[in-house]
């Protein structure tokens, strides 16, 4: 009995250093690709920028959700990246960006992510 514990809890060890040493490879990461993008304290470390919808939902009310990347368009420009929950996302507004994305190098961004609550 023991050891099945020792082994969970090691095992939970392990996985919790894994999360932590990837979530500072995604931070530098944005840093090392040059986007800007709102910044990381505690909460955002652990749960991505997902605190800060969650934190405008409750601020602004549930009908102001829609238009929370707007305000991070506003603050942070056409194109950012944050992190939301375990992977780093990119959003643009610049329609050359769009384009290059989504018609001229369609091929080599086949597995990118649909936004369902942002449209």
């Amino acid at each position: 009995m023991g050891a099945i514990f020792g082994a969970f809890v090691a095992i939970f060890g392990v996985s919790i250093f894994y999360w932590i040493i990837q979530r500072i490879q995604q931070i530098r990461l944005r840093k090392k690709l040059g986007f800007d993008g709102p910044p990381f304290g505690i909460p955002q470390f652990f749960v991505g920028h997902i605190y800060d919808l969650f934190k405008h939902a409750i601020t602004e009310g549930p009908a102001a959700t829609p238009f929370f990347l707007n305000k991070w368009n506003k603050i942070y420009g056409s194109t950012y990246a944050m992190i939301f929950g375990t992977r780093m996302k990119v959003t643009t507004t610049d329609p050359e960006i769009i384009k290059e994305v989504f018609i001229k190098q369609f091929s080599n961004f086949v597995d990118r992510d649909v936004c369902d609550f942002c449209c």
